[in-house]
């Protein structure tokens, strides 16, 4: 297991650009656990590349921000975590909470994540939507081309991810402790998550990256070689427009 804890940095009580700030919410406690895309077990890939090595798709967890939206309390419970706040990914990939929300009780719950998202691209306006418009704009489209939504440090990818589908409301029960919640027995809420973008591996045979071509004439000899002594890559273009969630496909 990669151990990374959470330590909750804030909520909603203290973001003074939470929706509907003043309302009365924040009656109860709720923990969230998130599935990412994949565990952290080797992936296998074909024998058809340098294997110099073995890519094992490491992701950092740089933030996580969770969104609970009750739809007729018209409230939405902001926590803000850092890396130190999940007790460790298990075998399938699930991070744990150690730490847990408040929330507002009601029957009309949904909980929406982003992971290793900015300001900029989408919290910003997350963060000052209203609960009877959130679906929306958390359905919408992102104007953002894919190396502001991903970065890599050298070993670990740090790319943004979002609920996998839209979410299904559940009941939030009032006087719920914060231990309880940690605990898991109520208001816990399970979100599978998948990475905006998608990410590839480029390789080259090791007798490739030193291999001699040879350039003939118009006469067809051998005039001249070329020598290849490095290889490199650059990705030619991106697509300018992300969603949050995949839409769903209706051409059936």
């Amino acid at each position: 297991a990669i151990a990374i804890g959470m330590v909750a940095c804030s909520n909603d009580d203290n973001l003074p650009d939470a929706p509907d700030a003043n309302a009365a919410k924040g009656n109860t406690y709720a923990s969230i656990s998130i599935k990412l895309p994949k565990g952290p077990s080797t992936r296998a890939l074909p024998e058809d590349y340098n294997n110099i090595d073995t890519w094992k798709g490491i992701d950092a967890i740089e933030t996580i921000n969770v969104f609970l939206v009750n739809s007729k309390a018209n409230t939405v419970d902001v926590g803000k975590f850092t890396k130190a706040s999940f007790d460790g990914i298990d075998s399938q990939g699930i991070l744990f909470p150690n730490v847990a929300l408040k929330a507002t009780a009601g029957d009309n719950v949904k909980a929406y994540v982003v992971l290793n998202g900015t300001e900029s691209t989408i919290l910003g306006t997350l963060k000052t939507t209203s609960a009877a418009n959130f679906d929306d704009v958390y359905n919408d489209v992102i104007s953002e081309v894919a190396s502001k939504l991903a970065s890599n440090d050298g070993t670990n990818d740090v790319i943004m991810m979002t609920n996998t589908v839209d979410p299904v409301e559940k009941e939030v029960k009032a006087g719920v402790s914060e231990g309880d919640a940690m605990a898991g027995s109520v208001n816990t809420f399970m979100v599978d998550v998948e990475r905006v973008v998608s990410r590839a591996i480029v390789t080259a045979k090791e007798a490739e990256k030193k291999a001699v071509i040879k350039v003939q004439n118009a006469q067809g000899t051998d005039a001249s070689t070329i020598t290849i002594k490095d290889l490199k890559y650059v990705v030619g273009q991106s697509n300018k427009q992300f969603y949050m969630i995949e839409p769903a496909d209706e051409s059936g």
